[in-house]
């Protein structure tokens, strides 16, 4: 399926570099994000690309490689290492798998709850909660049938981790993008 955006570059040069002097090149991407027109759904083609590519990169990780073992990419710096995360970020929350569960549903919940606000705010917003709802159905997911999280992006120097938990963290940063912007104007 080709998806195709409509883009708006009016006054786009200035705003662009108003915004990268004050915020940075991720604040830079969400002024892009608005120049998008809607497009009916996309919180859940977001969610639903998001489900996919964790669940691909997890079975991939599990059919290739055994639990605890380490694949140096790029060595001491980067490798590829399989865990069962039984935990939140750190180890908090351990062996909490029903309370996951349950923060996810209540996520989902919200957002057809609240779908029209979601759909009349910002593509910020929408981008933003698109990964934050796909990133945690595909944790949830994981937890209910590995009763755990599967891990594998390692880079020695932070917990390692997967797919969703990029997509919950950029998420989260996408929302508070799209609510910055709502105070600011």
């Amino acid at each position: 399926m080709l998806l195709t955006f409509k883009v708006q570059y009016k006054y786009m040069m200035y705003r662009e570099a108003v915004i990268f002097s004050r915020m940075g090149a991720f604040h830079l991407w969400c002024i892009y994000l608005e120049r998008i027109e809607y497009m009916p759904g996309i919180v859940y083609v977001i969610e639903a690309i998001v489900i996919l590519v964790d669940g691909i990169t997890k079975q991939l990780v599990q059919s290739h490689m055994s639990l605890g073992e380490s694949i140096p990419i790029i060595p001491n710096i980067f490798h590829l290492t399989y865990i069962i995360n039984r935990g939140a970020a750190f180890g908090l929350f351990l062996n909490q798998q029903v309370m996951f569960v349950g923060v996810a549903v209540v996520l989902v919940i919200a957002v057809v709850y609240w779908r029209k606000q979601i759909r009349e705010g910002s593509k910020s917003l929408q981008a933003g909660v698109g990964l934050l709802v796909g990133g945690a159905i595909g944790n949830a997911w994981d937890r209910i049938s590995n009763a755990g999280v599967v891990d594998f992006f390692d880079f020695r120097v932070w917990p390692i981790f997967n797919v969703a938990d990029i997509a919950i963290c950029i998420g989260v940063a996408c929302i508070m993008c799209a609510l910055w912007n709502d105070k600011s104007e």
